[in-house]
């Protein structure tokens, strides 16, 4: 979070994560790659140096590969499960006019409260090549993006490594993972603006408008908004487009402060979804999500196992209130995403170069809901890994 207005605007170009820019991901050591959108405690490591590969021209290629264990005694398992988080390739060209990145690989998405599926699995998301988009910039302040782009709206991103908590939370449920579209971005030095059109939840029906921007008060103070939502009744449903929240309008408020070792953002969210012939809804549906997400790091790296580690701290506290849940038809929603519920989420953060481990303790409380008494409400989760 302790960066520059340029190194914040710099990356709505570098990716489609609008909010996750916004609140300042891809900071890291001096040493360390730009990486699509990266959280405040991890960093890719390694040469910067472009490799040219003729045709792609000079590219600058990274790995993502990390390992994740989880213990949850309420869950059937009741049992350590061990699983690969991330083995995935990035190919990305940053310079000049025309840029593109391409991620691919196998992956799994870390969700509270549901069960972490299989990274095998990754066919029923978005692909073996879940990230790739091409961008052309006009000139310093306007660029275009076409491909298969970040969530937005959204505060946390797809891959585990991405985000300061290994699971994304609750608020996180309602917004879309993925989507394929286009968006057009606009920066100066002070401020950046976005408008896209896609395909939503990854629904394949362009039906989706969102637009957002940012304002960088001074190097200590920026605040984000961004709104999307469908404008048009989507009846597609599969396992990342339900029916709810295709249908849905999201918006995002949120204000970034930080100072020399700590950050602090409070971070509002609010969706509504509409009556259509799409949703089956007896009267709209509406949530209302807040969160706090903190970071202390360490203004020392701790020096052990004959390395020196940076370490921060991040804790994630959210609470989420659904409206009408009785009306909903169990038949075409997503129980997790309109549950009222709370949850806090730990994660010390250790890294050295290339390698990091964290470990994380998880607990959602249902607030008003049957729901959660078939998962687990407490979590222990480590990952350990190389991004290079």
């Amino acid at each position: 979070m302790r960066v520059k207005a340029r190194k914040l605007i710099g990356l709505l170009i570098a990716s489609s994560a609008m909010m996750a820019s916004q609140f300042g991901y891809a900071q890291g050591v001096s040493a360390s790659k730009t990486v699509t959108v990266m959280n405040e405690t991890l960093s890719f490591g390694g040469a910067k140096d472009d490799v040219d590969l003729t045709l792609l021209g000079g590219v600058q290629i990274s790995y993502a590969i990390s390992a994740i264990g989880r213990y949850a005694k309420e869950e059937a398992s009741n049992s350590l499960v061990n699983d690969f988080s991330n083995a995935q390739l990035i190919l990305q060209k940053n310079l000049g006019s025309f840029a593109y990145y391409i991620q691919a690989g196998n992956y799994l998405m870390a969700n509270l409260a549901e069960p972490i599926a299989r990274s095998s699995s990754v066919s029923n998301d978005y692909g073996f090549i879940p990230h790739a988009y091409v961008t052309y910039s006009f000139d310093q302040q306007w660029s275009l993006m076409v491909g298969k782009l970040l969530s937005m709206p959204g505060f946390e991103n797809p891959f585990t490594y991405q985000n300061q908590n290994i699971q994304r939370g609750l608020l996180e449920r309602h917004n879309n993972t993925i989507s394929r579209g286009i968006q057009l971005n606009y920066k100066d030095d002070n401020k950046s603006f976005f408008m896209s059109l896609n395909d939503g939840f990854y629904s394949g029906k362009y039906s989706w408008i969102g637009v957002g921007g940012t304002y960088q008060e001074d190097v200590y103070n920026s605040t984000s908004m961004m709104w999307g939502g469908a404008q048009r009744a989507n009846q597609m449903g599969s396992f990342v487009s339900p029916i709810l929240q295709n249908n849905s309008q999201i918006f995002n408020f949120s204000h970034s402060l930080t100072s020399k070792n700590w950050s602090f953002i409070p971070y509002y969210q609010l969706t509504v979804v509409p009556v259509n012939d799409a949703t089956v809804l007896k009267d709209q549906l509406s949530t209302h999500g807040l969160a706090t997400i903190l970071d202390y790091q360490f203004p020392q790296q701790m020096y052990f196992l004959g390395h020196s580690w940076r370490v921060n701290l991040p804790l994630r506290i959210e609470r989420l209130r659904s409206s009408a849940i009785a009306m909903l038809n169990s038949s075409n929603f997503d129980t997790v995403a309109y549950t009222n519920a709370r949850s806090v989420t730990f994660t010390p953060t250790f890294q050295a170069g290339d390698y990091f481990f964290r470990t994380e303790i998880s607990h959602t409380q249902a607030i008003s809901s049957d729901f959660f008494k078939s998962s687990s409400p407490t979590r222990v989760l480590f990952e350990v890994g190389i991004l290079h």
